[in-house]
């Protein structure tokens, strides 16, 4: 019996599932970008103590943006001036290689994840750990 079309699998087509696993997901307020990025699903994010909103992880910024909070689930199209609501995943576990770099080194990502996974409830897998 030969498959139609539609039964045959096709690589292209499928999309990638990330491995997340929340417990834990919030809506949160994503102030207005500069660019009005598209931030992609499981970009790292940080609460900004000065402005009272979340944005994308930065290493050694100030007010907050240098620790990562949590993990935004889903892509999600930013703004230029305007408040966004966004999903971000604050409990739950996830896999080092599907977190984007968002234009910083693996290596300042990799930190991040490890300090991220001792100081709260994320447990990181994929991480090289020294026993």
């Amino acid at each position: 019996m030969a498959y139609t079309l539609n039964e045959l699998y096709n690589e292209t087509v499928q999309k990638k599932e990330l491995r997340f696993a929340p417990t834990h997901i919030q809506p949160k307020s994503i102030d207005g970008l500069a660019g009005a990025p598209l931030l992609a699903d499981g970009t790292m994010m940080a609460f900004n103590t000065s402005t009272t909103f979340w944005e994308p992880w930065t290493p050694a910024g100030l007010n907050g943006t240098g620790t990562c909070r949590g993990f935004l689930r889903g892509a999600s199209q930013t703004h230029a001036t305007l408040e966004v609501i966004a999903p971000v995943m604050v409990e739950g576990t996830l896999h080092r290689d599907d977190v984007p770099l968002n234009g910083e080194t693996q290596a300042n990502v990799d930190i991040e994840l490890r300090i991220c996974k001792t100081r709260g409830p994320f447990f990181v897998q994929g991480l090289d750990e020294v026993n």
